[in-house]
């Protein structure tokens, strides 16, 4: 038996350069993973930045609006009070048939004579 001669094929012994800086940067991995992750991280992090800004910009204009909102209703509020109390009169001035042209008088109360100081303390400090 003979043996046959296997045929040779020559393998290249060159290398390119691209393929010396690929084995050189191979090791690298890992850190071009962390720089993925870190880069990805801090866009999640500027993007809920932004996000809770704005949230807080628009809980400010609603506070506002609602500050707003509850001192439009309470000058309302008095509003009709007013037209309510105007409205009462007006009833009780036509149930005592007083006339649109009426005159109308202030009530102020006097100072009693007999009190030289004039205040109405001295006055209820006298009486028994």
């Amino acid at each position: 038996m003979s043996r046959a001669k296997a045929a040779t094929i020559p393998v290249p012994t060159t290398v390119h350069e691209w393929q010396a800086v690929a084995r050189r940067l191979v090791p690298l991995w890992r850190h071009g993973v962390w720089l993925v992750a870190l880069f990805a991280l801090l866009t999640l992090w500027v993007d809920i930045r932004v996000d809770v800004q704005q949230l807080r910009s628009d809980l400010d204009r609603t506070n506002r609006a609602h500050r707003e909102a509850q001192i439009q209703r309470e000058r309302l509020r008095l509003e009709l009070d007013a037209r309510r109390r105007s409205s009462a009169l007006e009833g009780l001035a036509s149930s005592l048939d007083l006339a649109p042209g009426a005159e109308v008088v202030v009530v102020r109360p006097q100072e009693p004579a007999d009190v030289p100081s004039g205040r109405l303390a001295d006055l209820t400090a006298r009486v028994p």
